[in-house]
């Protein structure tokens, strides 16, 4: 193919990516599935793309970014990047620090008598084989500059006419990525105030006052007995750290097995784990492996009993829309729930303990000896 033959493909290709960017439309939404169709769309068109990289922002108060990383062999895997600081040497000296410092485009080839190194990223996709390195702003309507970079491991890198679509598709490119994360800050900021399973509802549209809908769940309620006690401490910033602390490794315990938590007071946790998401079987075991794990890993830093109690029970659940017009919030309700927390009151907990309710103990139909108190029993060695 001549020169006049590649420029004319590469404005063909311009053409029919604007517009596809402009509408599309995937079954499921979500960057990465938009980051790889449109990098596969780009070799259609003989673009020698090997590697493409951009940041998706969210106004999360921990995570920066998510990062997206599209490779030719693999294709799309992404990363939350935490905040990090934006004067320190490792982020000086990288082209996304001049990018978010308001340069243009920087290019750089990576063989050759051209070949230009200044930054470590060069450096290893140098060494990966890379050939040339283009990275370019993304500047949202808000202010925001994101960036997006594109790399090849063709022999004579990127011909000029490339680096011509990637500046023209830019605009396009900004626009929809901007899009997308607007979507990702919304959802992971309803998640991390609402739980999972109410920005599912929310993002559903299922927000109607008064709504309601049964699910058959397990409940999990931790509580620390000890946390009462310094919750009436001086030192509000040290409790409040301690706190958060220890529900930190519950949480964590949680979802990592399914769960979701629905509600953090000072000395507790209330979890959910939904059955018919997975089987009641899958459910019962990832509840007891919840169990388990946060009894092995929250402990007092001085050795002390902290009087930690994990509490379980199973049934029908009701969740439901209560509030106002302008104002609702999402509530579990129930005789699972409401037996729960009051037997946890009940209890005056000297040591550590886990214990499940009957109509756990049935269905699950785990091997417990002790007797019951308020219906609940005691499970054997699991807190050791």
């Amino acid at each position: 193919m001549d020169k006049n033959d590649k420029k004319s493909e590469l404005i063909e290709a311009l053409k029919v990516m604007s517009n596809w960017l402009l509408n599309y439309t995937p079954e499921y939404l979500d960057i990465e599935v938009l980051l790889d169709d449109f990098c596969h769309n780009l070799v259609k068109y003989r673009i020698p793309l090997w590697r493409v990289s951009l940041n998706v922002h969210t106004s999360h108060s921990d995570v920066f970014v998510r990062n997206i990383i599209w490779t030719e062999s693999e294709g799309c895997r992404s990363e939350h990047v935490h905040h990090i600081d934006l004067s320190s040497e490792v982020f000086l000296k990288s082209p996304v620090a001049k990018i978010y410092h308001g340069s243009g485009p920087i290019r750089r080839k990576l063989i050759g008598p051209k070949a230009k190194l200044d930054f470590p990223v060069c450096e290893e996709v140098a060494k990966s084989g890379g050939t040339d390195y283009l990275i370019a702003p993304l500047k949202f309507t808000n202010g925001t500059i994101s960036f997006i970079s594109f790399t090849t491991k063709h022999g004579d890198g990127f011909a000029e006419e490339h680096i011509c679509f990637f500046e023209e598709i830019i605009a396009y490119l900004t626009m929809r990525i901007e899009l997308e994360s607007s979507y990702f800050s919304c959802n992971s900021m309803l998640s991390r105030f609402v739980g999972r399973f109410a920005s599912t509802k929310i993002e559903n549209g299922e927000v109607q006052t008064g709504r309601t809908e049964e699910i058959e769940a397990a409940v999990f309620y931790c509580r620390i007995d000890a946390l009462k006690k310094i919750g009436h401490e001086k030192n509000t910033q040290q409790t409040v750290d301690l706190i958060n602390q220890y529900h930190d490794i519950i949480y964590k315990e949680v979802s990592g097995r399914g769960g979701d938590v629905v509600h953090f007071t000072q000395e507790g946790v209330l979890a959910i784990f939904e059955i018919g998401l997975v089987s009641k079987k899958a459910v019962f075991n990832n509840v007891l492996s919840c169990v388990k794990g946060v009894f092995s890993k929250v402990h007092a830093k001085d050795g002390n009993d902290l009087g930690l109690q994990v509490l379980i029970n199973v049934g029908k659940l009701i969740q439901a829309n209560i509030g106002c017009r302008d104002r609702i919030d999402f509530s579990l309700l129930g005789l699972p729930i409401r037996e729960t927390i009051e037997v946890a009151s009940k209890i005056v907990s000297i040591s550590s303990e886990a214990l499940v309710s009957r109509a756990f103990k049935d269905q699950s139909g785990i091997e417990i000896s002790s007797d019951a108190t308020f219906d609940f029993f005691s499970i054997d060695g699991i807190t050791t």
